[in-house]
């Protein structure tokens, strides 16, 4: 009877293993795929936010203070913002910062005031942060030929030299969450996304057309868009990526293989995404069938509730990768079989 039993804990045993071997088989596990390094100055902040400007420079933000840095992430800058502000969201444009940052408004709606949005500039050069507009929810801005698109609740506001503004479009009003969550530059083009989809403009803001119309898309909110390397435009969700290289907006649908909290885009064919507590990356090749590798830093693989929020692909390759666990850099393994 003992041997009985000891047999059919062995088959327990190996059906567990083999359904496991088969549930995670799409995962490719590379623990050296990257070194990461832990950016001790950045260590027990909350950040609100990390991006990559245009001139891969790495904007970090918390509630009370800026990081940046010019050198992938070798050595952090810091420095603060007005008074009774908390960040949102900080841009760079011409060397020129543009902060989204919230205060509390005693005039906004409710009987005890309210959080409203204000945007902020600090001119290359100037230590001092200069009140643009404000009075909008607003969350995001894009700058071209001396005129602020600053993406606000339902769609977005144009203010002009002057910080006048001058028009504002409703682009979108639903029961969803109507936010714009990303604005970017694509060729003559002004892009902004939401969970309806794209819209842009390319007359400098005076018309805007839903890009994305043509596309069902099953109530994807368009998180993230960025430019590769061959200046093709991806705009993602958690689950899927719209590409297009050219402003005809034909779009072509790449599936992801797993539903993820966030993806962001690392080259033409390989995607960076966090399922909350792990990190991945997905590399398609020329089929389009996609590997998934597990990138998560070694050390932290052993904590039980990890919680990765924001991550971003740098030049030359590089990640930075940040959560409740600290922010790290994460550099290509040379040792590793993925890069020979």
């Amino acid at each position: 009877m003992k041997e009985i039993k000891s047999v059919s804990y062995l088959i327990i045993f190996l059906i567990a293993v083999t359904g496991c071997s088969i549930n995670n088989s799409g995962n490719k596990e590379q623990e050296s795929l990257y070194n990461w390094k832990f950016i001790g100055r950045l260590s027990g902040k909350t950040i609100k936010d990390i991006r990559l400007a245009d001139d891969n420079t790495i904007l970090g933000t918390t509630d009370r203070r800026i990081y940046v840095s010019d050198d992938n992430g070798a050595y952090f800058r810091g420095f603060g913002f007005p008074d009774s502000v908390d960040a949102y969201r900080l841009r760079k444009y011409n060397d020129d910062y543009y902060l989204v940052g919230e205060m509390y408004s005693p005039y906004a709606s409710g009987f005890w005031g309210g959080t409203i949005r204000l945007l902020f500039v600090k001119k290359n050069g100037t230590d001092e942060w200069e009140k643009l507009h404000g009075g909008y929810l607003f969350q995001d801005v894009l700058v071209k030929q001396d005129n602020y698109f600053v993406g606000a609740l339902n769609g977005v506001t144009v203010v002009n030299a002057e910080y006048n503004q001058v028009e504002r479009f409703n682009l979108f009003n639903s029961k969803l969450n109507d936010q714009v969550d990303d604005m970017i530059e694509f060729h003559d083009y002004l892009l902004l996304s939401s969970h309806e989809g794209v819209f842009g403009s390319n007359d400098l803001g005076s018309n805007w057309i839903d890009l994305t119309a043509m596309l069902s898309k099953d109530h994807d909110h368009i998180l993230k868009m960025r430019i590769d390397g061959d200046g093709a435009l991806h705009a993602m969700a958690k689950h899927r990526s719209y590409i297009t290289n050219n402003t005809s907006f034909d779009w072509e649908i790449r599936y992801m293989p797993e539903r993820y909290d966030v993806l962001n885009l690392k080259s033409s064919n390989e995607y960076i995404a966090i399922d909350h507590d792990d990190v991945y990356q997905i590399t398609f090749d020329e089929s389009g069938k996609a590997e998934v590798f597990n990138v998560t830093p070694d050390v932290y693989r052993v904590v039980e509730h990890r919680n990765w929020q924001f991550i971003e692909a740098l030049p030359e390759g590089i990640l930075i990768l940040s959560g409740s666990e600290g922010v790290f850099i994460g550099t290509p393994n040379p040792d590793s079989d993925y890069w020979n």
